[in-house]
Protein backbone atom coordinates (compact mmCIF):
# COMPACT_ATOMS: atom_id res chain seq x y z
CA UNK A 1 0.00 0.00 0.00
CA UNK A 2 2.57 2.38 0.91
CA UNK A 3 4.43 1.22 -2.40
CA UNK A 4 1.87 2.38 -4.51
CA UNK A 5 1.15 5.65 -2.38
CA UNK A 6 4.96 6.77 -3.30
CA UNK A 7 4.19 5.70 -6.90
CA UNK A 8 1.09 7.89 -7.16
CA UNK A 9 2.93 10.82 -5.35
CA UNK A 10 5.92 10.08 -7.89
CA UNK A 11 3.58 10.44 -10.71
CA UNK A 12 2.35 13.53 -9.90
CA UNK A 13 5.20 15.07 -9.19
CA UNK A 14 6.49 14.37 -13.15
CA UNK A 15 3.17 15.37 -14.19
CA UNK A 16 3.44 18.95 -12.30
CA UNK A 17 7.04 19.51 -13.53
CA UNK A 18 5.77 18.73 -17.25
CA UNK A 19 2.73 21.02 -17.09
CA UNK A 20 5.28 23.59 -15.83
CA UNK A 21 8.13 23.12 -18.11
CA UNK A 22 4.89 22.99 -21.18
CA UNK A 23 3.07 26.21 -19.91
CA UNK A 24 6.95 27.90 -19.08
CA UNK A 25 7.72 27.30 -22.92
CA UNK A 26 4.03 28.09 -24.23
CA UNK A 27 4.67 31.11 -22.15
CA UNK A 28 7.82 32.09 -24.08
CA UNK A 29 7.05 31.21 -27.76
CA UNK A 30 3.80 33.19 -27.13
CA UNK A 31 5.87 36.26 -26.35
CA UNK A 32 7.59 36.28 -29.74
CA UNK A 33 5.92 35.45 -33.06
CA UNK A 34 5.63 35.34 -36.58
CA UNK A 35 1.95 35.29 -38.12
CA UNK A 36 1.37 33.50 -41.41
CA UNK A 37 1.37 36.68 -43.55
CA UNK A 38 4.88 36.73 -42.23
CA UNK A 39 4.07 39.74 -39.39
CA UNK A 40 6.10 39.88 -36.52
CA UNK A 41 4.60 40.10 -32.88
CA UNK A 42 5.48 41.39 -29.72
CA UNK A 43 3.47 41.97 -26.79
CA UNK A 44 2.88 45.91 -25.74
CA UNK A 45 3.54 45.14 -22.33
CA UNK A 46 7.23 44.18 -22.31
CA UNK A 47 7.36 44.04 -18.53
CA UNK A 48 9.56 46.08 -16.07
CA UNK A 49 12.08 48.96 -17.11
CA UNK A 50 15.88 47.91 -16.43
CA UNK A 51 17.73 51.31 -16.88
CA UNK A 52 20.90 52.71 -15.20
CA UNK A 53 21.40 56.21 -15.80
CA UNK A 54 24.93 57.50 -15.96
CA UNK A 55 25.72 61.28 -15.62
CA UNK A 56 27.78 62.56 -18.02
CA UNK A 57 27.32 66.46 -19.16
CA UNK A 58 24.97 69.47 -18.13
CA UNK A 59 24.39 72.69 -19.63
CA UNK A 60 21.85 75.15 -18.94
CA UNK A 61 19.12 73.77 -21.22
CA UNK A 62 20.02 69.75 -20.55
CA UNK A 63 21.50 66.42 -18.73
CA UNK A 64 23.14 64.89 -21.11
CA UNK A 65 23.51 60.36 -19.36
CA UNK A 66 24.50 57.40 -20.91
CA UNK A 67 22.09 54.71 -20.35
CA UNK A 68 22.14 50.28 -20.23
CA UNK A 69 18.91 49.03 -20.39
CA UNK A 70 18.32 45.53 -20.73
CA UNK A 71 16.15 43.93 -23.46
CA UNK A 72 15.74 40.67 -23.81
CA UNK A 73 18.41 39.91 -21.40
CA UNK A 74 21.16 42.08 -23.31
CA UNK A 75 22.32 45.27 -22.12
CA UNK A 76 21.85 48.22 -24.77
CA UNK A 77 23.72 51.77 -24.76
CA UNK A 78 22.33 54.42 -24.99
CA UNK A 79 23.14 58.59 -25.10
CA UNK A 80 19.85 60.04 -23.29
CA UNK A 81 19.45 63.95 -23.24
CA UNK A 82 16.96 65.37 -21.30
CA UNK A 83 15.30 68.89 -20.76
CA UNK A 84 15.97 70.91 -17.47
CA UNK A 85 12.75 72.33 -15.55
CA UNK A 86 10.19 71.31 -18.07
CA UNK A 87 7.38 68.37 -17.89
CA UNK A 88 5.73 67.04 -20.80
CA UNK A 89 8.20 67.24 -23.44
CA UNK A 90 8.50 65.36 -26.65
CA UNK A 91 10.92 63.06 -27.43
CA UNK A 92 12.63 61.20 -30.31
CA UNK A 93 14.36 57.50 -30.65
CA UNK A 94 17.41 58.09 -33.09
CA UNK A 95 18.45 55.09 -34.50
CA UNK A 96 21.63 55.08 -36.26
CA UNK A 97 22.47 53.06 -39.67
CA UNK A 98 24.37 49.80 -40.37
CA UNK A 99 28.02 50.15 -38.18
CA UNK A 100 26.91 53.47 -37.10
CA UNK A 101 27.30 54.34 -33.55
CA UNK A 102 25.13 56.55 -30.49
CA UNK A 103 28.11 58.80 -30.97
CA UNK A 104 27.26 59.61 -34.57
CA UNK A 105 24.24 61.57 -33.30
CA UNK A 106 25.47 63.41 -30.05
CA UNK A 107 25.72 66.99 -31.71
CA UNK A 108 21.85 66.24 -32.97
CA UNK A 109 20.94 65.07 -29.25
CA UNK A 110 22.22 68.15 -27.97
CA UNK A 111 20.89 70.60 -30.72
CA UNK A 112 17.40 68.87 -29.79
CA UNK A 113 17.62 69.03 -26.38
CA UNK A 114 18.43 72.33 -26.36
CA UNK A 115 14.83 72.99 -27.95
CA UNK A 116 13.37 71.10 -25.36
CA UNK A 117 13.11 67.32 -26.84
CA UNK A 118 13.73 64.47 -24.89
CA UNK A 119 16.53 62.41 -27.28
CA UNK A 120 17.85 59.19 -27.04
CA UNK A 121 20.19 57.30 -29.48
CA UNK A 122 21.59 53.47 -29.20
CA UNK A 123 24.22 50.86 -29.90
CA UNK A 124 22.66 48.48 -31.35
CA UNK A 125 23.51 44.52 -31.01
CA UNK A 126 27.07 43.97 -32.24
CA UNK A 127 27.61 48.09 -32.49
CA UNK A 128 30.16 50.25 -29.96
CA UNK A 129 29.18 49.23 -26.72
CA UNK A 130 26.19 47.14 -26.97
CA UNK A 131 27.80 43.96 -27.70
CA UNK A 132 26.85 40.65 -29.85
CA UNK A 133 27.36 39.25 -33.07
CA UNK A 134 25.43 40.49 -36.08
CA UNK A 135 24.42 37.36 -37.98
CA UNK A 136 24.61 36.83 -41.73
CA UNK A 137 21.08 37.03 -43.11
CA UNK A 138 21.39 32.99 -44.04
CA UNK A 139 22.26 32.89 -40.32
CA UNK A 140 19.50 34.35 -38.84
CA UNK A 141 16.90 32.51 -41.10
CA UNK A 142 18.57 29.42 -39.84
CA UNK A 143 17.92 30.61 -36.02
CA UNK A 144 14.72 31.23 -37.20
CA UNK A 145 14.45 27.70 -39.35
CA UNK A 146 14.82 26.43 -35.85
CA UNK A 147 11.79 28.49 -33.84
CA UNK A 148 14.26 30.11 -31.76
CA UNK A 149 14.04 34.15 -32.04
CA UNK A 150 16.50 35.53 -34.65
CA UNK A 151 19.21 38.62 -33.88
CA UNK A 152 17.03 40.80 -36.43
CA UNK A 153 13.96 40.34 -34.21
CA UNK A 154 15.84 41.18 -31.32
CA UNK A 155 16.72 44.84 -32.53
CA UNK A 156 13.36 45.19 -33.37
CA UNK A 157 12.45 44.43 -30.18
CA UNK A 158 15.48 46.43 -28.58
CA UNK A 159 13.62 49.52 -30.32
CA UNK A 160 10.61 48.78 -28.70
CA UNK A 161 12.04 48.95 -24.93
CA UNK A 162 14.17 52.16 -25.88
CA UNK A 163 10.29 53.28 -26.53
CA UNK A 164 9.63 52.18 -22.97
CA UNK A 165 12.42 53.62 -21.38
CA UNK A 166 11.73 56.99 -22.68
CA UNK A 167 8.06 56.67 -21.56
CA UNK A 168 9.51 55.93 -18.25
CA UNK A 169 10.92 59.15 -17.86
CA UNK A 170 8.93 61.58 -15.63
CA UNK A 171 9.10 64.81 -17.84
CA UNK A 172 8.37 62.82 -21.22
CA UNK A 173 4.77 63.31 -22.45
CA UNK A 174 3.87 59.64 -22.91
CA UNK A 175 1.90 60.21 -25.97
CA UNK A 176 4.36 62.18 -27.88
CA UNK A 177 7.89 59.83 -28.76
CA UNK A 178 8.58 59.64 -32.44
CA UNK A 179 10.85 56.84 -33.73
CA UNK A 180 13.49 57.78 -36.02
CA UNK A 181 16.06 56.10 -37.74
CA UNK A 182 18.90 55.98 -40.53
CA UNK A 183 19.12 53.04 -43.35
CA UNK A 184 19.22 50.06 -41.43
CA UNK A 185 18.06 52.10 -37.93
CA UNK A 186 15.19 52.90 -40.20
CA UNK A 187 14.02 49.75 -41.07
CA UNK A 188 13.77 49.05 -37.43
CA UNK A 189 11.77 52.22 -36.89
CA UNK A 190 8.91 51.45 -39.40
CA UNK A 191 8.58 48.02 -38.32
CA UNK A 192 8.18 48.71 -34.25
CA UNK A 193 6.53 51.87 -34.68
CA UNK A 194 4.17 49.89 -36.90
CA UNK A 195 4.02 46.76 -33.91
CA UNK A 196 3.23 49.10 -31.09
CA UNK A 197 0.62 52.39 -32.28
CA UNK A 198 1.54 54.20 -29.11
CA UNK A 199 4.28 55.47 -31.12
CA UNK A 200 3.48 58.83 -32.05
CA UNK A 201 4.81 58.76 -35.79
CA UNK A 202 8.03 57.75 -37.92
CA UNK A 203 10.36 59.73 -39.40
CA UNK A 204 13.52 57.73 -41.30
CA UNK A 205 16.19 58.52 -43.62
CA UNK A 206 17.80 56.88 -46.41
CA UNK A 207 16.07 53.59 -46.46
CA UNK A 208 13.90 51.17 -48.31
CA UNK A 209 12.51 47.70 -48.33
CA UNK A 210 12.74 44.64 -50.03
CA UNK A 211 9.65 44.61 -52.08
CA UNK A 212 6.28 43.26 -51.56
CA UNK A 213 5.78 39.13 -52.00
CA UNK A 214 3.47 36.21 -51.28
CA UNK A 215 4.50 34.44 -47.94
CA UNK A 216 4.05 30.23 -48.64
CA UNK A 217 7.03 29.27 -47.46
CA UNK A 218 8.83 29.30 -43.83
CA UNK A 219 12.09 31.67 -45.85
CA UNK A 220 9.24 33.91 -47.72
CA UNK A 221 7.95 34.29 -43.91
CA UNK A 222 11.05 35.25 -42.51
CA UNK A 223 12.37 37.75 -44.85
CA UNK A 224 8.63 38.98 -44.83
CA UNK A 225 9.30 39.34 -40.50
CA UNK A 226 11.95 42.01 -41.45
CA UNK A 227 10.73 44.09 -44.55
CA UNK A 228 9.40 47.42 -43.63
CA UNK A 229 7.43 47.22 -47.02
CA UNK A 230 5.54 44.47 -44.70
CA UNK A 231 4.29 46.83 -42.13
CA UNK A 232 4.97 50.59 -43.43
CA UNK A 233 0.84 50.24 -44.09
CA UNK A 234 0.29 49.64 -40.43
CA UNK A 235 1.52 53.26 -39.37
CA UNK A 236 -1.86 55.55 -40.49
CA UNK A 237 -3.36 57.07 -39.39
CA UNK A 238 0.05 58.32 -37.85
CA UNK A 239 2.37 60.39 -39.71
CA UNK A 240 5.25 59.13 -41.46
CA UNK A 241 8.30 61.42 -43.25
CA UNK A 242 10.32 60.11 -45.49
CA UNK A 243 13.66 62.01 -46.60
CA UNK A 244 15.97 60.38 -49.00
CA UNK A 245 18.90 62.19 -51.12
CA UNK A 246 18.40 62.15 -55.12
CA UNK A 247 21.62 60.75 -54.94
CA UNK A 248 22.08 58.88 -52.36
CA UNK A 249 25.34 56.45 -53.21
CA UNK A 250 23.86 53.14 -50.80
CA UNK A 251 20.07 52.75 -51.01
CA UNK A 252 18.65 53.82 -54.69
CA UNK A 253 16.07 57.18 -54.72
CA UNK A 254 13.79 54.80 -56.33
CA UNK A 255 13.90 51.64 -53.82
CA UNK A 256 12.85 54.74 -51.44
CA UNK A 257 9.69 55.69 -53.67
CA UNK A 258 8.29 52.49 -53.76
CA UNK A 259 8.58 52.01 -49.77
CA UNK A 260 7.20 55.47 -49.68
CA UNK A 261 4.33 54.02 -52.26
CA UNK A 262 3.46 51.09 -49.96
CA UNK A 263 2.54 53.77 -46.87
CA UNK A 264 -0.86 55.23 -46.91
CA UNK A 265 -1.81 58.72 -45.41
CA UNK A 266 -0.39 61.16 -43.75
CA UNK A 267 2.97 61.10 -45.13
CA UNK A 268 5.14 63.35 -46.81
CA UNK A 269 8.51 62.67 -48.86
CA UNK A 270 11.38 64.81 -48.83
CA UNK A 271 14.35 64.82 -51.48
CA UNK A 272 17.62 65.59 -50.11
CA UNK A 273 20.19 67.65 -53.20
CA UNK A 274 24.01 67.82 -52.71
CA UNK A 275 25.55 67.57 -50.70
CA UNK A 276 23.79 64.99 -49.49
CA UNK A 277 24.19 61.46 -49.57
CA UNK A 278 23.35 58.51 -47.31
CA UNK A 279 21.64 58.87 -43.48
CA UNK A 280 20.62 62.60 -41.86
CA UNK A 281 22.27 65.51 -42.90
CA UNK A 282 22.84 68.49 -41.38
CA UNK A 283 21.31 70.62 -44.35
CA UNK A 284 17.65 69.69 -43.63
CA UNK A 285 17.93 70.36 -40.00
CA UNK A 286 15.36 72.68 -40.35
CA UNK A 287 13.24 70.63 -42.28
CA UNK A 288 14.00 67.88 -40.04
CA UNK A 289 12.49 70.18 -37.20
CA UNK A 290 9.33 71.35 -38.94
CA UNK A 291 8.35 67.83 -39.80
CA UNK A 292 8.69 66.55 -36.10
CA UNK A 293 6.40 69.13 -34.81
CA UNK A 294 4.50 68.27 -38.24
CA UNK A 295 4.04 64.54 -36.55
CA UNK A 296 3.63 65.72 -32.87
CA UNK A 297 0.46 67.99 -34.39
Amino acid sequence: MLKRLKNIILIVVIVFLLLFFVSRNVSEKTDWSVDFNGILKYPQDRGKVEVDKIFMEETDSYKQYKVVYKSRNKDIFGLLFLPKDKKDVPALIMLPGANGAKENHLFLGKKMADLGYAFLTIDQRGIGETDGTVKTMEEDFQTFFRNEEPILHLMIYDVLKAFDVLRNEKIVDKDKIIVSGESMGARFAVIAAALDPRIKGTLIFSSMGYGMYPTTTTEQKFFASINPDMYIDKISPRKLVFFHAEKDSVVPYEGAQQTFAYANEPKEFITMLEPCDHGYCDQVYNQFLEKLNWILE
